[in-house]
């Protein structure tokens, strides 16, 4: 993170950002859940035992703000925080005998995923995506300076072009003699631009720099590739 930060690749968010867009990756109608479940951890007689929890969330996301994290970097901590909101949240509704609430609140549950769901899965086609992100409420975060100006989010720009570094890399390795061939690597600057090398119908061994002889080099612009 040290050297990412240092060459000023990321988009650098304040606190209140960084939270903000907690709240759009996980999604905003599963916000109360999560929220709930870290104040529950941190001011429930109930879950005590498990108080460590909630200082966890507030340890965590105040290390990602303080190092420019990404603003998934915090992903994977969200379930414990939406199974303990989701008990507390259940608790309430027994102890009111509002037992409406339980289907409401899965229908409402289910209809929001349906809506984000192009946001997150290639379920539109391209063109009628972009028209979808014009009239979301919000914008799709951008986590990278270069992605900034992008019409597409990174996440599905960097699906794009496969066929072509596939292509390119295939010709690059044709190249190469039968000799070499089995010592040959492909180095790429990223997963978006490693991810085709497998679907790629050649060898898909993947040697590091340290112990190939050749390199197949995917460089900085799509379809740029040489032996190194």
């Amino acid at each position: 993170m040290h050297n990412i930060k240092a060459d000023g690749r990321d988009v650098v968010l304040s606190p209140a950002a960084y939270f903000a867009q907690q709240i759009l990756i996980v999604h905003p109608i599963l916000a109360p859940i999560w929220i709930t479940g870290v104040l529950a951890f941190l001011f429930s007689a109930r879950l005590k035992p498990y108080r460590f929890l909630g200082w966890c969330y507030l340890a965590t996301f105040t290390v990602f703000v303080v190092l420019k994290g990404k603003n998934y970097y915090l992903g994977p901590i969200y379930p414990v925080y939406l199974a303990a909101g989701a008990v507390v949240i259940e608790s309430f509704i027994a102890r009111s005998r509002q037992v409406w609430l339980k289907p409401a609140l899965v229908a409402l549950v289910l209809a929001g995923g349906a809506w984000l769901a192009p946001v997150v899965m290639p379920v539109l086609p391209v063109g009628k995506f972009i028209s979808y992100m014009d009239h979301l409420p919000f914008k799709v975060p951008r986590s990278e300076h270069s992605h900034i100006r992008a019409i597409l989010p990174q996440h599905f720009a960097d699906q794009f072009g496969w066929e072509e570094i596939v292509a390119t890399v295939n010709q690059a390795y044709s190249r190469l003699s039968p000799e070499e061939r089995p010592s040959c690597g492909i180095f790429a600057q990223n997963y978006g631009r490693r991810a085709p090398s497998t679907f790629w119908d050649g060898t898909t061994d993947y040697l590091p720099p340290s112990a190939a002889t050749r390199l197949i080099f995917c460089g900085a612009r799509a379809g740029i590739l040489e032996i190194a």
